[in-house]
C-alpha cells in the first residue's frame, strides 16, 4: 500500500495499518490468487492513495504501464497465454457525478454531445475539460491548469458553456473529481475481488480491467452491476461500457514471440 502525496501524518498511518485492515486483507486475497497466473510485466497489485486513506484508493500493477497508444503492446499481451480484452467505463466521472448527485443519466454519448454544442472536433479536449473542471476547487484553478497545458482560452469557454447547456445540474469547480476517483477505485476493486471468487484473473488498467476474452461478458455484467451498486443508482442512471480487443491480425510482436 502506497501514499503518493502524504498529508498530516497519513504516510505513517498507512505504513502501520494492521494486517487485518480491510484494504490489506483485500490486497492479500488478490495477490495470493494472482501469484499462480502469468501476464506481461507481472508484479504485485498495490493500492495507492493520493493524500489520505480517504482519497483515491486505487489498485495498480506494472502491467498497465505497457504502451498502448501509438504502439498497442498492452492489448496484444496475454493472460495465462490467452488473448485479452480491456473493459472500460465510458465518461465515467461525469456519469458518476450526475448519477450520485442528481440521479441523472448522462446519455449514450455525453462527450460527443458537448462536442456538438461547442463546435469541437476533439473528444480528448472535452474529456480534458471535464477532468480539470471536476477536479478543481475553483474555476480559476481549472482555467490555470488548462492554460498550463496550452489548450486555448477560447476552447475552455466554449466547452464550459456547452457542458452547462447539456448538463445544467452538473456542478463544476467543487473538487468532486476526487470523490469520483474514490468511487471508481471501489468499483474496480469490487470487480477484481469477484474475479478472485470466480477463479477469473482481472487486472486493473487505470479505469478499466483486463480479462481473458472468454470472460468478456462476465466482466461487462459485473462492472455494470458494481457501478449501479456504488452509485446507488436505482433509477435511470447507468454506466456505459466500451471494450478494446486486439486486432484480429496477429501483431508483429506476437509473430516474433515477444508477447507472453
Amino acid at each position: 500500500m502506497l501514499l503518493n502525496e502524504g498529508e498530516d501524518g497519513w504516510r505513517e498511518i498507512v505504513a502501520q495499518l494492521p494486517k487485518g485492515h480491510p484494504d490489506k486483507a483485500d490486497l492479500t486475497k488478490i495477490n495470493e490468487f494472482l501469484k499462480d497466473h502469468a501476464w506481461a510485466c507481472k508484479g504485485r497489485v498495490v493500492l495507492k492513495y493520493k493524500h489520505s486513506v480517504f482519497q483515491s484508493g486505487r489498485l495498480y500493477t506494472d502491467h498497465q504501464q505497457l504502451p498502448d497508444r501509438r504502439f498497442r503492446i498492452r492489448i496484444n499481451a496475454r493472460i495465462d497465454g490467452e488473448s485479452v480484452c480491456e473493459v472500460d467505463f465510458n465518461a465515467n466521472h461525469l456519469r458518476l457525478a450526475l448519477a450520485v448527485l442528481h440521479g441523472e443519466d448522462a446519455g449514450d454519448s455525453p462527450y460527443e454531445d458537448i462536442m456538438g454544442l461547442a463546435g469541437q472536433r476533439s473528444r480528448d479536449l472535452v474529456k480534458s475539460f471535464i477532468t480539470k473542471a471536476m477536479g478543481a476547487y475553483s474555476r480559476e484553478a481549472a482555467h490555470n491548469s488548462w492554460n498550463r497545458d496550452a489548450l486555448g482560452t477560447s476552447n475552455f469557454r466554449e466547452i464550459e458553456a456547452a457542458t452547462m447547456t447539456r448538463f445544467p445540474m452538473l456542478k463544476l469547480y467543487d473538487g468532486w473529481g476526487i470523490h469520483a476517483q474514490n468511487l471508481e477505485g471501489a468499483i474496480l476493486r469490487d470487480v477484481i475481488l469477484q474475479g478472485v471468487d470466480k477463479d477469473i484473473v482481472v487486472l486493473p488498467v487505470h479505469d478499466a480491467v483486463a480479462v481473458q476474452q472468454k470472460h468478456e461478458q462476465w466482466a461487462v455484467d459485473t462492472m455494470l452491476e458494481a457501478w449501479s451498486r456504488a452509485a446507488a443508482s436505482a433509477g435511470s442512471a447507468r454506466a456505459r461500457i466500451k471494450i478494446d480487443r486486439p486486432h484480429p491480425v496477429k501483431s508483429k510482436l506476437d509473430q516474433l514471440g515477444m508477447l507472453k
